[in-house]
């Protein structure tokens, strides 16, 4: 669908469909043809909405381009201010796996362990309505905050965090949590 939206180049359409069903693309075996596809949104419309700025930063996580993902986070982050808080839900809630990642790969685990503990408090409360893909949120989410723990010496409290990875990776179909689980 959002190859669709891309070819009938409604970028509105593609900023919604990643942000709602289809951002965790960029954690399985199909995130190289996923940031192909992105790649494919003009430059002047990744910067027209915060939506399509969370676009950007999937693609720059898939490319390891850290320091541009930050930067995206940053302005999208800016961009959804002025919404109302049930709007900014779906893109603020990407927004927030942009700043795991940014954390993990920075090393900052209590930032890792401080962010994922937030969406998976958040995850529950939001409504399959507004973000479809809220349960496969879970598995990286879980699958950080239980290696954060582990490398911070708390191997007690990472291992069941770790186990309820590997069964919402394997539910989600995200394969790269998996294997960051194992």
């Amino acid at each position: 669908a959002v190859r669709h939206a891309v070819r009938a180049r409604d970028w509105d359409l593609v900023g919604e469909m990643v942000t709602t069903v289809a951002a965790m693309r960029a954690v399985t075996a199909e995130r190289h043809a996923f940031a192909a596809l992105l790649a494919e949104i003009p430059v002047t419309a990744l910067s027209s909405t915060a939506e399509l700025r969370a676009c950007s930063v999937v693609k720059r996580f898939i490319a390891r381009d850290y320091a541009g993902m930050a930067q995206d986070v940053a302005q999208a982050r800016v961009m959804l201010g002025e919404r109302e808080p049930a709007a900014r839900q779906p893109t603020e809630l990407l927004i927030e796996l942009g700043d795991m990642a940014l954390a993990r790969v920075q090393g900052d685990m209590p930032a890792v362990i401080a962010t994922a503990r937030g969406l998976l408090d958040r995850l529950p409360r939001t409504g399959a309505g507004v973000l479809p893909a809220a349960a496969q949120y879970e598995a990286p989410a879980l699958s950080n905050l239980g290696l954060a723990l582990l490398w911070s010496a708390r191997a007690g409290e990472a291992e069941p965090c770790l186990l309820a990875a590997e069964s919402a990776s394997r539910d989600a179909g995200v394969e790269l949590p998996l294997l960051n689980t194992l």
